[in-house]
């Protein structure tokens, strides 16, 4: 396999046999990148890209600055400023609005827990619906701050790390909240 590496200048390749790096043609700052099959990479960058055998493929579907990208239940999610994106694997695109809050605001993560799609954003954690809307969700302890990363572990612990809070939730038990104080 290759290594690949986005950076504030753009994408490269690492490739670890012959220890040679190949500069792609995406030259802005490479926010998420997401490999979905093996060769099929993904992504996000001042606009959405995919990368198909080596050959850079700019997605017009989506015309704006794009910063987080997940891949679940057969679906590509992709966040930008005003919308989330979702891409089926026969490539049809459906969009959902952002809460005015929350466009321009920056998100963090975006990630698949327990049967429905997670933001993690500046202004706090939010959900998406199963009526389209895009909704802010109480954190743990009723709180909305910055949340910076969602991950579901192998166990199925629910883990969210938010401001000055690591909150986790093993399978079948109660949220518990770890604090720097």
């Amino acid at each position: 396999g290759k290594l690949w590496i986005g950076t504030k200048a753009g994408l490269s390749v690492l490739d670890p046999d012959t220890l040679t790096i190949e500069r792609l043609p995406i030259l802005s700052e490479v926010t998420s990148i997401l490999e979905v099959n093996p060769g099929e990479i993904w992504v996000a960058a001042d606009q959405l890209y995919s990368v198909v055998a080596g050959k850079v493929n700019q997605v017009e579907q989506i015309k704006s600055v794009v910063s987080q990208l997940a891949y679940a239940e057969s679906y590509l999610w992709v966040s930008s400023s005003t919308f989330l994106y979702q891409r089926d694997l026969s490539g049809v695109w459906q969009q959902f609005a952002l809460p005015a809050e929350l466009a321009q605001m920056p998100i963090y993560d975006l990630a698949w827990v327990d049967g429905s799609l997670l933001l993690a954003s500046e202004i706090g954690l939010y959900r998406l619906e199963q009526d389209g809307q895009i909704r802010l969700q109480a954190l743990p302890d009723q709180s909305h701050v910055p949340v910076y990363q969602i991950l579901q572990d192998s166990t199925g612990t629910i883990w969210l790390s938010a401001y000055r809070k690591l909150f986790y939730q093993a399978k079948q038990s109660s949220w518990q909240t770890v604090t720097a104080n």
